[in-house]
C-alpha cells in the first residue's frame, strides 16, 4: 500500500486548483476536496464483488470492491485509470480487471466524532473480472461476490452496513441501471 499519500487537490466538479496536500491534513477538521474513487467489479454471472474494509473512520462497513484516492508524485499527477490499477491490486491482488469505466461521480462530505473528515471528489468506476481476488489482509476484512439486485436492496433496507460512499455510489447505479449494464440481455 502506498505510504505517505499526497493528494491531488479538486473543487466541486473536480477540476484541479494545482495544489496538493498530504492524506492527513485533507482528513482533518474540515478536510481539504480530493480526488478519489470507489471502483465496483463484476463478473458474468452478474455479481459484484464487495469488501469489508479496513478504515480508520468506517472500520468493518461494507464497500465496493476497491476505493482510494488519486496520487500526486514529483512530477506528476496519477491518471484515474492508474490509480484504479494501483488500488485493485493493493487490495485485491487483481492485475487484469476488464473494461475499466466511468460510470459517475459526485462530491460529498462526511464528517467523524473525532476531528477527522472525508471531503471528496469521488468519481465511480465499474471494471469486469473473471478471476479470483486475493485480499490484502492489512486493508480488507474480507470479500464476496454479490447479486447486483441483491446489493443495491440490502444498501437501501441496511445503510449502516456500508461506507457512505458506497452508499452514493449505489444511488448512481440505480439511476444508470447497472443490473442492465453488467447483464445485458441477449
Amino acid at each position: 500500500m502506498t505510504t505517505d499519500q499526497v493528494l491531488i487537490l479538486v473543487d466541486e466538479n473536480d477540476n484541479p486548483t494545482g495544489k496538493y496536500a498530504r492524506k492527513e491534513k485533507a482528513h482533518t477538521q474540515e478536510g481539504l476536496k480530493h480526488r478519489a474513487f470507489s471502483v465496483l467489479m463484476y463478473n458474468e454471472k452478474g455479481e459484484v464483488l464487495l469488501q469489508k474494509r479496513k478504515h480508520r473512520l468506517w472500520d468493518g462497513l461494507m464497500d465496493l470492491s476497491a476505493t482510494s484516492h488519486c496520487l500526486h508524485f514529483d512530477n506528476y499527477d496519477e491518471s484515474y485509470e492508474a490509480a484504479v490499477k494501483r488500488a485493485l491490486i493493493e487490495e485485491l491482488g487483481i492485475v487484469s480487471p476488464v473494461g475499466i469505466f466511468k460510470v459517475g461521480g459526485f462530491s460529498y462530505f462526511e464528517k467523524h466524532k473525532r476531528s477527522f473528515c472525508e471531503n471528496e471528489y469521488c468519481a465511480v468506476f465499474l471494471a469486469k473480472f473473471t478471476g479470483k481476488p486475493k485480499i490484502n489482509k492489512k486493508v480488507v476484512y474480507s470479500i464476496k461476490w454479490q447479486k447486483v439486485n441483491s446489493f443495491l436492496r440490502d444498501v437501501r433496507k441496511n445503510p449502516k452496513k456500508y461506507t457512505p460512499w458506497a452508499i452514493l455510489a449505489a444511488q448512481q447505479f440505480e439511476k444508470i441501471n447497472i443490473a442492465k449494464l453488467i447483464n445485458p440481455p441477449e
